[in-house]
């Protein structure tokens, strides 16, 4: 029974503990052929050490990947960048700074490619809760 009591404490306070990722873009964004969306640029995500656990891409831009994203160190050591979140025509990976968590709110940096069209950078508002 003791068991039971200690494991169920030890998994509420994992499940407690899970921080979420909330992005937004500064600023309403075109989307990926020139048209105007009204929308900003959204990403939201579970953190699991420092890597992205489903993120999800929203608003203006709408990713279909499902799965983890794994961070890769910049060079200069500043910024980790995700790769792809991707949708049938655009691939967008998202930039961090190295130490966002530990940070309450901070910039980021969504990047768009898209077939044969467009390349573009947002930049994001984001936080932790």
């Amino acid at each position: 029974m003791k068991f039971f009591i200690l494991l169920t404490l030890l998994l509420s306070s994992t499940i407690v503990s899970a921080k979420t990722l909330s992005c937004q873009s500064l600023k309403k964004v075109d989307g990926w052929d020139g048209s105007n969306t009204n929308e900003n640029v959204l990403l939201s995500s579970t953190i699991k050490g420092k890597d992205l656990v489903n993120p999800v891409l929203d608003g203006a831009y709408k990713a279909d990947y499902v799965g983890d994203l794994i961070g890769k160190p910049s060079t200069n050591g500043k910024w980790v960048k995700y790769k792809y979140l991707e949708d049938a025509w655009c691939w967008f990976s998202v930039s961090l700074p190295v130490d966002f968590t530990t940070s309450k709110k901070f910039p980021g940096f969504v990047d768009v490619h898209c077939e044969g069209y467009s390349r573009d950078s947002f930049e994001v508002l984001c936080q932790l809760k």
